[in-house]
């Protein structure tokens, strides 16, 4: 029996385990809209570890890091199933990094990374070690559980479906990126467009009944060629001759998210709008709306009990996961018992049930993994990290040894110590996932982070709102005025506080605006202080260069131009001179004259993607983070040098703690926070 034989014969057919694309967080009330430029600011994109992938358990001798990550939890995969070849063996896609569970998803290990983003992950013959899938590379495959890919078919495309006949395993199905059905009939060799009638669109949901390799159902959002755009709302099509016509069978006025034909009856596919659940008995050509009650954002999302097609759940996208037993009739509550996850806006996940007990449930959310063995009513994290998008790193001054990480998707966390474990806020106390920067006070044990809305301050323990809108791209405290704070944000530019951060003045003066889709505004990135004159001031910005004031930001002057993106800003104070400013533009820019003459500082590194940069007042070192690992300038030279060249890794967090007389280089990267001795 050959590949595609055995895998449509196995599982039914591919989009059995298959689930939604990811949802993206709508930016609630921020006036610019744009996740795609907020992705461009914090780089969330699923870059792999670099020469040494191995997780923090992993990690060999050439490694001189050590594991920080006791208690953390993240793991925001947009594709995960149960292998139905082999019990408790779990995959799951991150973007495109592939991991893998053998004990039902209570610990997980890196695999792979099929050089492209996964849309479709499945099964690929009896060798339990075979995998297939539709990335934007191409059609992949591999032999070894992951590890390693090779492409089969449509090499370089963004392939957004996939589906293999049963009875004709030869003849192979699939959607390029909001392209026609492309149809191969020597099992992905060659490929021809299927019919000229395939609906203009975005196909979010393609099955193949597994009795007929002619009767296909597709899910589509419609595109407008007017306004090049997509228009919000979908419909089913149906087709009968291998996709050359299609018929129009069911429009709910709306969105949909996703099309899943269920394992146990092939005439039940489920079909996931914006107005509930949509649902056919006899292979797509009628359907029926289950609506949900509160469901405000629809679902995006459905996974169904292979072995009952009235037992599935839909994944509503402001309120979480709902379960039915009667085929849509009636629904549960939110099954949100236990999630340590903000329900308000978008709810992205993806839900996979074990076929060998129904009740057991895997939920991937943006914020962690949870698993549930009573069908959802009660859940606990997976302690496991297999992607975490850090947004900030921070040592409490006050306690050297306590360490704060933000993040994008995962919340606010703290660790107290070497024999504490890392603890999240919880919802309870700090109601947000999405959280762009944290800055602690050098005189209090105050905290304020940066979300959307408001900002947040913290005395340590308990958080209250600020006046601020906003994304916050970080917050400065004055160096002897504990009640001075400023802030920087993304959209509305610079802000400052007298008050301890109780109330907010706008701090832009005569800063340069720019446009957005919204209306005007600044977008400043970093912004330190002159502790020896502290009412001189430095501003990064995006796009309009860096900024000096002299007045404690009553007004501003221009001391570099660029158009780039300045996202990271230090200050070095020397004795009887003028301040070193080192700035990420451009790889390092650097002005040894308080901003007057500014030069290039980039011998010795990889490239020009410099993330942060940290001063370590005490060795004098200058720390640069990159997507290849940590580099290090000493006091005095010219040249960068690689920190630990055998284990390089995306690192986005940096600090230095002291813990037990020694200090540490504390890092957060994609897969762990890691430190090393200094």
């Amino acid at each position: 029996m050959n590949r595609c034989s055995w895998l449509v014969a196995a599982f039914g057919l591919l989009s059995a385990c298959a689930t939604e694309a990811p949802v993206e967080p709508e930016l609630q009330e921020a006036p610019l809209r744009s996740w795609k430029s907020w992705k461009s600011w914090h780089g969330h994109h699923h870059k792999r570890w670099h020469r040494c992938r191995k997780t923090s358990a992993e990690e060999g001798s050439s490694c001189a890091w050590s594991s920080y990550s006791e208690g953390l939890s993240g793991a925001p995969a947009t594709l995960a199933f149960f292998d139905p070849r082999e019990r408790g063996v779990v995959y799951a896609a991150v973007g495109g990094d592939i991991f893998r569970s053998t004990d039902s998803g209570e610990t997980w290990s890196p695999r792979g990374n099929t050089a492209g983003n996964v849309t479709r992950l499945d099964v690929d013959g009896p060798d339990p070690s075979g995998l297939i899938a539709a990335t934007g590379g191409g059609i992949k495959v591999s032999n070894d559980a992951g590890a390693s890919w090779t492409t089969i078919g449509l090499s370089g495309l963004q392939v957004e479906a996939l589906q293999i006949p049963t009875v004709q395993p030869q003849r192979v199905y699939s959607v390029i990126d909001s392209g026609p059905l492309l149809l191969s009939t020597d099992a992905g060799e060659h490929w021809n467009v299927a019919g000229v009638n395939y609906p203009r669109g975005d196909t979010f949901g393609l099955s193949v009944d597994p009795r007929s390799a002619l009767e296909l159902v597709a899910a589509l959002q419609f595109f407008t060629p007017e306004r090049a755009a997509y228009d919000g709302r979908g419909a089913i099509f149906r087709s009968s001759d291998g996709g050359v016509s299609w018929q129009t069978v069911y429009d709910p006025g709306t969105k949909l998210n996703a099309l899943v034909r269920c394992p146990a009856n092939p005439d039940v596919i489920l079909a996931a709008t914006r107005a509930g659940v949509a649902r056919s008995l006899d292979n797509g050509a009628t359907w029926t709306l289950s609506a949900i009650a509160s469901a405000t954002e629809g679902s995006v999302g459905i996974a169904v009990n292979p072995h009952d097609c009235d037992d599935y759940y839909a994944l509503q996208g402001n309120e979480g996961p709902r379960h039915t037993r009667d085929g849509g009739a009636t629904f549960s509550a939110p099954l949100v018992e236990g999630l340590q996850l903000v329900t308000a806006g978008w709810f992205p996940g993806s839900l996979a049930i074990d076929p060998d007990d129904p009740t057991h449930l895997i939920l991937s959310t943006h914020g962690a993994f949870y698993t549930s063995h009573d069908s959802g009513e009660h859940w606990s994290v997976l302690p496991v990290t297999v992607f975490m998008n850090v947004t900030g790193l921070a040592v409490s001054p006050s306690r050297p040894s306590e360490v704060w990480l933000s993040t994008w998707g995962q919340g606010v966390w703290r660790r107290t110590g070497e024999n504490a474990a890392w603890e999240r806020f919880g919802i309870d106390r700090l109601p947000r996932d999405y959280v762009a920067s944290l800055g602690l006070d050098h005189a209090s044990r105050r905290a304020v982070i940066g979300a959307n809305p408001p900002l947040f301050t913290a005395d340590g323990e308990s958080f209250a709102e600020t006046g601020t809108a906003g994304f916050a791209a970080g917050a400065t405290f004055h160096p002897s005025d504990p009640d001075v704070i400023y802030m920087t944000t993304q959209v509305l530019g610079v802000f400052k506080s007298e008050d301890g951060g109780q109330s907010w003045q706008d701090a832009n003066a005569n800063l340069p605006r720019w446009a957005t889709n919204a209306s005007t505004g600044v977008d400043a990135r970093a912004l330190v202080i002159d502790p020896a004159r502290s009412d001189h001031l430095y501003l990064a910005t995006s796009g309009h260069g860096i900024f000096r004031s002299e007045d404690a930001a009553r007004s501003w002057t221009q001391v570099l131009a660029s158009t780039e993106n300045a996202t990271c800003l230090v200050l070095v104070q020397q004795p009887l001179a003028a301040p070193h400013l080192y700035a990420c533009l451009s790889g390092v820019t650097v002005s040894r004259d308080g901003g007057a003459t500014w030069s290039q500082l980039n011998d010795g590194l990889p490239g020009l993607g410099i993330f942060q940069l940290l001063h370590d007042p005490e060795s004098g070192r200058l720390y640069a983070s990159s997507g290849r690992g940590i580099f290090v300038l000493d006091p005095g030279e010219e040249a960068w040098r690689a920190l630990d060249p055998d284990c390089e890794a995306l690192v986005r967090g940096m600090a230095v703690m002291t813990e037990g007389g020694r200090r540490y280089l504390v890092v957060g990267a994609e897969h762990s926070v890691r430190r090393i001795a200094l």
